[in-house]
């Protein structure tokens, strides 16, 4: 229970509280160097492979664009592009040729070719499900728009077999690549030449999918042609493919995804696609928060020591202090004839050691003092006899004035006359203890003869006003309200040493409420001096009351609760002239 008032709790507290800090920013700035390093190796890392996958997958489409001119390579081939009739060995020598441009690697990279010629009308088709030819052909759509000699990429769809009876068990997704087939000159059409691709087998050249990395395969017009999750919608591609494809990496965000997206344009003749490759927060920094775990625990371990050892240290050095406090409370008990030396023998050159000496030296002085104050205070009672006997009787000086004021009557002095009747009335108004409660007239009028005083005393170099409600002269109200009201004008205000100074009296009767507004144009206070001012109004309430000797604001709002309870409200403010304005409200039925 000691420890925890005690001085050494309070500075292990601060040490403590500074070696956490210490850490926790430590932990911080480290972690963020860390995340930084791996943010940077991640997006070094991203970029060569999604620039590793552009370069597969361009080898692989420009390999499909050779395929689709070998047609115009092979003398035999080409000739039969003219012919309007196709024998059996025509047909054979076609489907070995379409057969030929199959095997492109190992792998299955071409899932079926279909070739529509218009000489003949017929039609091959070559595929995993077999092959077929008929004189039946099935048109390709290749917009005239199209380039001589380039490619037009169908947008992903399910595999259709182009009119021929062939099937395949599944239903498969492929992107189809059409060429049209032209003449040696160029100006006129023989044909066409369709590669159908599976969109996985595009997929497939993208080292980064293989990985398990989201990966987006897109078409100029972002549309999707292979995805291995489903992390984007179409407008989030489309915007970050024709907005903000100059920046790579871009950071994304949405409910579903946060973290770094890696783009790359892959352009082979006139095609345009946009690898799309995404990285994840979570997998970006696991390494920095794995670290970061280790480095909390290692300062955790730290930390601890540390802790253990400062408070082994504070302790020690705090033992002298804790001796000396046991020594004060003894003395605070009266025993003034213990020494510091019975409690501590600390002797070290340092602040405790100076405070263990002069402690020493100052009880061994107050104790002199002590004596002596004895000594003197026997002295000082017989004097205080003497002096209350010679004392002045006040009724004494009220009579003199009267007499003195009649005199000035007889000589025709109206001016002293008026002052020494306001002067006497003043006394005898403050000597009357006989009521504490008077009409708010009599309040009135004394105010009045106290800024009568207050205005020979400054020489008139201020004025002052009383707007009373007749309806509120009636009311019992505190003997001594009014004056601390107006005197505050003066004492705080010094309404007296400006130019033009005034002060206003305002009594307003608001139903049940009175009302009482002192306005004057003096110095004014500072807005924080009158919030505290305020406060401690706000605060005064009948358990908290303490009546003084003098008579303030604070002490006029302890004795209005007294009297009325608790709806008694003071406020302090700045008036209109930067003086201040004090407002007073009364309730008449304080417990309605």
């Amino acid at each position: 229970m000691l420890f925890r008032k005690s001085f050494a709790r309070k500075i292990s507290m601060v040490i403590l509280l500074v070696i956490s800090i210490t850490f926790l920013l430590t932990a911080i700035i480290s972690n963020n160097f860390t995340k930084e390093a791996f943010y940077n190796n991640a997006v070094e890392s991203g970029r060569r492979a999604i620039a590793a996958d552009e370069a597969s997958l361009s080898v692989y489409l420009q390999y499909l664009r050779r395929s689709s001119m070998e047609l115009y390579y092979n003398t035999n081939i080409y000739t039969l592009l003219f012919s309007s009739h196709h024998t059996y060995q025509d047909s054979y020598a076609l489907f070995s040729f379409l057969r030929s441009l199959m095997n492109l690697s190992s792998k299955d990279c071409v899932t079926q070719i279909y070739l529509n010629l218009y000489s003949s009308g017929q039609s091959y088709l070559i595929s995993g499900a077999g092959r077929e030819h008929s004189e039946a052909s099935w048109a390709v759509n290749i917009p005239e728009t199209a380039e001589k000699y380039q490619v037009y990429v169908e947008a992903p769809h399910t595999i259709h077999m182009y009119g021929k009876n062939l099937k395949y068990e599944e239903d498969l997704e492929v992107c189809s690549f059409h060429w049209n087939i032209y003449n040696a000159t160029g100006d006129s059409i023989l044909g066409t030449i369709s590669f159908d691709i599976e969109t996985d087998t595009l997929g497939g050249f993208l080292s980064s999918a293989e990985n398990g990395t989201p990966v987006y395969l897109l078409d100029e017009q972002g549309e999707v042609i292979f995805k291995n999750v489903d992390l984007l919608s179409g407008e989030e591609i489309r915007e970050i493919i024709h907005n903000q494809y100059h920046i790579s990496p871009l950071d994304v965000k949405n409910t579903v995804f946060e973290g770094t997206a890696f783009i790359q344009k892959v352009e082979v003749d006139s095609l345009s696609w946009y690898i799309l490759e995404l990285n994840p927060y979570d997998l970006l920094y696991q390494g920095a928060n794995s670290i970061l775990r280790v480095e909390i625990e290692i300062m955790i371990i730290a930390g601890c020591i540390c802790a253990v050892l400062s408070l082994a240290i504070i302790f020690k050095r705090t033992k002298p202090l804790r001796d000396l406090k046991d020594y004060v409370q003894v003395v605070e008990r009266g025993d003034l004839s213990v020494h510091v030396s019975d409690y501590t023998t600390y002797q070290e050159p340092d602040e405790i050691g100076a405070l263990v000496t002069h402690m020493e030296k100052m009880m061994s002085t107050v104790n002199e003092m002590f004596l002596r104050q004895q000594k003197l205070s026997r002295a000082h009672r017989s004097a205080e006899v003497k002096m209350l006997l010679n004392q002045v009787n006040p009724h004494f000086i009220y009579n003199t004035l009267q007499s003195i004021s009649t005199l000035a009557l007889v000589h025709k002095d109206k001016e002293v006359y008026q002052l020494l009747t306001s002067l006497g009335s003043q006394m005898q108004y403050s000597m009357s203890l006989d009521c504490e409660s008077v009409e708010l007239i009599q309040e009135i009028k004394h105010v009045e003869s106290y800024l009568a005083l207050q205005s020979l005393r400054f020489n008139h170099r201020f004025r002052y006003e009383l707007h009373v409600d007749p309806a509120a002269e009636s009311i019992v109200v505190p003997r001594m309200l009014l004056q601390p009201l107006v005197e505050n004008a003066f004492k705080h205000g010094r309404i007296h040493n400006i130019s033009n100074g005034f002060v206003c009296l305002q009594i307003l009767l608001k139903g049940e409420v009175l009302q009482i507004v002192v306005t004057d144009n003096g110095n004014g206070c500072k807005a924080e001096r009158l919030q505290e001012v305020n406060h401690s109004l706000n605060l005064a309430s009948v358990d908290e009351i303490k009546i003084n000797d003098h008579i303030g604001l604070l002490n006029v709002q302890y004795r209005l609760k007294l009297l009325y309870g608790k709806r008694v409200h003071m406020k302090l403010e700045t008036s209109a002239w930067n003086g201040i304005m004090v407002t007073l409200c009364i309730p008449l039925n304080p417990y309605q």
